[in-house]
């Protein structure tokens, strides 16, 4: 990298350096594919995807092609991980300090102090939004959190049972004590009261009654806990979040591994009452009144450890959970003593206008997960927050993490907090007008184009724009990958290598394409973006499916060659040119009249196969077709036509 120029900017130097080609960008690709990721290095290669990112700038990131160093507009932005933009000068500047004052960074078993700023800080800001203090456990990521939130309330429960079981012991401790001095009548109720209650023999005596009690509760409290989450959620691909993520995909190889996991229905409130009197029991007590004396009594008792829910799914395909269903969630939880668990890491931090994305549902959770946005792009960071009152002391100094809490991170962190809160906030409130702008202007493309796009959902700058399933395009091309779920990844490639613009499926659903770029996004580029999917919905309204695939091979050059065909046009009377000569064949047709059903089994045996299969790709070259075949090979399932 040279500098270029050099000129003055009012009382300071403005730099502009010119970037310099990495000398090994082509064989860091290839390292990529052989040594790490194989099977993503191809599909992202299939997809036009495979760009090797050197540099990154506020909404923009750089790669090389050639000589050339191209600029994308990020509207993907980590997955919610860049609301400040890429290296944000004040906390690149940040981070730069901390090194170059040789801040520790393992200094574990000490008093960690910006650390601790850090957990003030947080804590500060829910107890403003919630009214309610709250403890803080660090953590690296976000599934790292959603880890800590599963063994917190995994202890709670393990507490909540041992002061059950201890209550009891008690309680005969006290009728041995009071024996002599209670009316025998009374103890004689007792032991009926147990008879009828745990459907056994006559009880004589205190030990009996002791054994049966204790075997009863003993027998609800042994049964495995569980926890709730809601269908369409994502909450990371560690071993214990897997198991709360709703993708079948993504549990199937450790279904029978780590927690009991049930799904709500996503907006169901039936769901609720139905799984929630799945999980109810009861185990049996002894209540103390100074007038009748000793009773039994039945009181409630849940499986449900936790529940997890995001008040704006992002993998899930950018679903925001209505107020009822996170009004009556919050409500079970509060009557069956389990903690309600908002996971925050995508939609927090203002993305949507406010700090919590679920303050404007009134609900206020037990805990809050934070990560992605917290690290301000440039810092792996995450924040577990547990309501003051349900916090056990215990469960920070069983719990740690080597990593976590560190000056670094933490630094970073405070001064993303800082820029959050700078000018009233103003940065929250421009997720919000900036969010609003595209929303409409979205909508009104779903309007123009009824065929291709569904829906826009999602609040702030956490948007999703669902597409449409292409199975009944003229193309067979579109109506094939459309059907083996690979249309928002031709699109999305089409977007990068076209228009220059990075977008991305969500995980779990695959035909909503995220948005989620940065808080500094300016609106000309929400313009572009919006065009640039105007441009799609012409295309795939046209059925032009050589557009999605012609970058992939070097023949952009052909992308006006044909704007589209006419809905009449005959398919049979489509003229393919070629270099080789198309021999007539005579096919002998076989008297199939007792067979009710004929498959043939068959692949593309030339080049120019690809064509006569689908026209709409005809303005594609013999060798563009080659070409495409090769990428394609061994990525697409067998497809019927």
């Amino acid at each position: 990298m040279r500098i270029k120029r050099i000129k003055e900017v009012g009382s300071k130097l403005s730099i502009t350096v010119e970037p310099k080609k990495p000398l090994n960008s082509d064989a860091d690709q290839s390292e990529f594919e052989r040594f790490l990721k194989p099977k993503v290095a191809a599909y992202l290669k299939a997809a036009g995807l495979d760009k090797a990112y050197e540099r990154a700038e506020g909404d923009y990131l750089y790669y090389w092609k050639g000589d050339f160093e191209h600029k994308v507009t990020d509207f993907l932005g980590g997955y919610g991980v860049s609301l400040f933009g890429h290296n944000h000068p004040e906390l690149t500047k940040v981070a730069v300090d901390a090194l170059t004052n040789k801040k520790p960074f393992a200094s574990q078993a000490s008093i960690r102090s910006d650390a601790g700023r850090l957990a003030k800080r947080l804590a500060e800001l829910l107890e403003k939004s919630t009214g309610v203090p709250y403890m803080a456990t660090l953590a690296n990521s976000g599934a790292e959190a959603v880890e800590a939130a599963i063994k917190h309330a995994v202890f709670e429960k393990q507490r909540a049972i041992k002061a059950i079981l201890e209550a009891q012991a008690e309680s005969f401790k006290k009728l041995r004590v009071r024996k002599e001095n209670v009316v025998k009548e009374n103890l004689t109720e007792l032991y009926r009261q147990a008879a009828s209650l745990l459907d056994v023999p006559d009880v004589k005596n205190l030990e009996h009654l002791s054994y049966v009690l204790q075997k009863h509760n003993e027998q609800v409290f042994s049964e495995q806990v569980c926890f709730f989450a809601v269908e369409g959620s994502f909450h990371g691909k560690s071993s214990g979040a897997i198991k709360l993520t709703s993708n079948q995909n993504f549990r199937a190889p450790w279904v029978d591994f780590g927690i009991n996991v049930k799904f709500v229905k996503r907006n169901d409130l039936n769901s609720i009452e139905v799984m929630i009197s799945d999980m109810a029991r009861s185990y049996i007590a002894i209540d103390f009144d100074r007038f009748s004396g000793a009773n039994l009594v039945v009181r409630p008792w849940s499986l449900v450890a936790g529940c997890f829910a995001e008040p704006i799914q992002g993998e899930g395909g950018i679903h925001e959970l209505d107020i009822a269903f996170l009004q009556s969630l919050a409500s079970v939880a509060n009557h069956f003593d389990f903690p309600l668990i908002m996971d925050e890491i995508q939609s927090g931090m203002g993305r949507t206008g406010q700090f919590l994305a679920s303050e404007a549902s009134g609900v206020v959770a037990d805990y809050y997960l934070f990560s992605k946005a917290l690290g301000g792009g440039i810092a792996k960071t995450a924040a577990l927050m547990i309501k003051q009152e349900r916090y056990i002391e215990d469960f920070g100094y069983l719990h740690s993490s080597t990593f976590a809490e560190d000056d670094f991170s933490s630094l970073v962190a405070l001064k993303a907090l800082d820029l959050l809160e700078a000018d009233n906030a103003r940065l929250m409130q421009d997720c919000l007008d900036k969010g609003s702008y595209l929303k409409n202007s979205l909508e009104q493309l779903v309007q123009d184009y009824p065929t291709v796009f569904k829906e826009v959902r999602g609040r702030g700058l956490m948007l999703g724009l669902e597409l449409l399933p292409q199975t009944t395009s003229k193309s067979r091309f579109l109506s094939m990958a459309s059907e083996q779920s690979l249309l928002a990844y031709l699109i999305c490639g089409y977007l990068l290598n076209v228009h220059h613009i990075r977008i991305a499926p969500t995980l779990s659903a695959e035909l909503s394409l995220r948005i989620e770029p940065s808080a500094y996004i300016s609106m000309a580029e929400l313009d572009v973006l919006v065009s640039a999917f105007r441009d799609i919905g012409e295309k795939l309204k046209n059925h032009d499916s050589h557009v999605f695939v012609s970058y992939l091979v070097g023949e952009m050059q052909s992308v006006n060659k044909m704007q589209s065909f006419d809905e009449d046009v005959s398919r049979s009377s489509l003229k393919i040119e070629n270099t080789k000569e198309v021999k007539e064949t005579k096919t002998v047709i076989p008297n199939i009249s007792n067979i009710s059903k004929v498959a043939c089994i068959a692949h593309f045996m030339d080049d120019l196969d690809l064509v006569r299969w689908d026209p709409y790709l005809a303005p594609l070259s013999g060798e563009a077709c080659r070409a495409i075949l090769e990428k394609t090979q061994g990525l697409l399932e067998p497809f019927l036509f």
